[in-house]
């Protein structure tokens, strides 16, 4: 079977035509280009879709299949998660072994290309979509343009440059030192280019912000600017008073980052009063305890170096920090097989399961054992999801992380 396959890796198709993808078939593909040109006229996606059926028409092979499949407005991960899964779709249910690629841009290309050959398809052609225009500055001018407004872009363009700006002209107000300005960049840059936040709500289990997220997320911000400040006060007097600048630096550390975690705590502890789902609570608590076990054994570090709050001696940290792992590791395990025990009493055998950060539905539940659930995906293949990777429940539906 051979597929002629545009790739929205974006989302326009959802964002502007509210069409959910893969589009599959000609008539479908004809109507979401056409919804999606009505919705943006300027839009190249569109375009794209039209000439891929024009490809389609010229193709004399009678097995052939043509498809749109979409990715996510985010990008990155959640993009290609739900671009893979619309490429193992396809293969699957079409029996799909080569490819015309129809693009509006090098860079799909180059993206979209190394998928298709983990999965062995062979990319028959590679067809480019240019838009004629009355000249090439005024192409360029109208691609720099449209990339300006999208969000994404907007974001990195204006977005990050703007915020470093700010940082910079604040601690320069404040006479703050240039190598405090350079780390705190540096901080910054490391935060965006590793995805530091998204790591920490994967870790953490955040999958979603209610409106006392917010709240708390900006008491905690303003709450860590000032301390910050304090810190630094703190440290400078220390030096000034002739203490050692190890001592020093912990003091403030010590300063700045105790109202921080006292407020990840919050952040946990807060939703797993309010929310009405038992299996989201014990995700909060679990999540909580291992900030509480992450705070407290940095307390004992810091107390150890400063003996700023007590006195403690290097055997009692070991001591200390060993019973508090055990006390964890104890609390951890109850609250897990008490989440266990939730998901037995739901009956969720039949439910449907959807995965929580790309919405797709995976399968149906089949059964479950000792160690996890057994799925069935649309393909008659079993899944395993264990049961720590389950987020939430609603009626008949699991949310879980894969």
């Amino acid at each position: 079977m051979i597929g002629i396959l545009v790739v929205d890796s974006d989302d326009d198709l959802g964002k502007k035509a509210k069409i959910q993808g893969p589009v599959v078939g000609l008539e479908n593909c004809r109507l979401a280009a056409y919804q999606l040109l009505e919705a943006d006229p300027e839009d190249p996606d569109g375009n794209t879709i039209l000439k891929a059926i024009k490809e389609y028409g010229d193709i004399e092979e009678k097995n052939k299949i043509i498809a749109v499949i979409t990715g996510d407005s985010r990008l990155g991960y959640y993009a290609y998660k739900r671009i893979n899964d619309s490429l193992d779709m396809l293969i699957n249910k079409y029996n799909m072994d080569s490819v015309v690629l129809v693009t509006d841009g090098v860079s799909d290309e180059s993206e979209i290309i190394p998928l298709l050959s983990s999965r062995r398809i062979r990319v028959l052609r590679v067809v480019r979509l240019s838009m004629k225009q009355a000249s090439r500055i005024e192409n360029t001018y109208t691609f720099v343009m449209s990339k300006l407004k999208d969000p994404y872009y907007s974001r990195l363009i204006f977005g990050i440059p703007g915020l470093i700006l700010f940082i910079i002209a604040g601690m320069i107000f404040l006479n703050i030192p240039t190598s405090l300005i350079l780390s705190t960049i540096g901080f910054v840059l490391l935060m965006y280019g590793f995805n530091i936040p998204g790591r920490i709500y994967e870790i953490f289990n955040i999958t979603d912000f209610r409106t006392y997220n917010y709240i708390i997320m900006i008491g905690g911000i303003i709450i860590g600017i000032v301390s910050a400040t304090v810190a630094y006060d703190l440290y400078i007097n220390l030096i000034n008073r002739g203490e050692e600048r190890i001592y020093s630096v912990f003091r403030g550390v010590e300063l700045l980052v105790y109202p921080i975690m006292i407020f990840s705590i919050a952040m946990y502890i807060l939703p797993a009063v309010l929310v009405d789902n038992n299996i989201k609570r014990i995700n909060n608590l679990r999540s909580a305890i291992y900030v509480i076990y992450i705070l407290f054994n940095f307390m004992l570090v810091i107390n150890f170096v400063t003996a700023s709050m007590f006195y403690i001696t290097f055997d009692q940290v070991i001591v200390y920090g060993l019973l508090s792992s055990l006390l964890t590791s104890l609390i951890l395990n109850y609250l897990n097989n008490l989440k266990i025990t939730y998901i037995y009493m739901l009956n969720p055998v039949g439910s449907r399961i959807v995965d929580v950060e790309s919405k797709v539905n995976i399968g149906v539940v089949k059964r479950l054992d000792e160690r996890g659930i057994v799925a069935e995906t649309d393909y008659r293949e079993e899944i395993y999801v264990p049961y720590e990777n389950v987020i939430k429940a609603s009626d008949r539906v699991l949310f879980v992380r894969l």
